[in-house]
C-alpha cells in the first residue's frame, strides 16, 4: 500500500513537473508571437509611411 501510494505520488509530481514545462512554453511561444507582430505592424507602418499610404 505504502509502496504504491509513493509511485502515485511520484507519477503526480512527474505529471505537474511536465505540466509546469508545457505552460511555460506555452507563454513563451504566445511572447514571441507578440513580439512578432509588433514588429510586423511597426514594419508594415514604416512601409506605408515611405509608399505615402495612410
Amino acid at each position: 500500500m505504502d509502496r504504491e501510494l509513493e509511485e502515485i505520488s511520484a507519477n503526480n509530481y512527474t505529471l505537474k513537473c511536465a505540466n509546469q514545462e508545457s505552460q511555460a512554453r506555452e507563454r513563451a511561444r504566445d511572447q514571441t508571437i507578440e513580439t512578432t507582430s509588433a514588429m510586423i505592424r511597426e514594419l508594415q507602418r514604416r512601409i506605408d509611411e515611405t509608399s505615402g499610404k495612410p
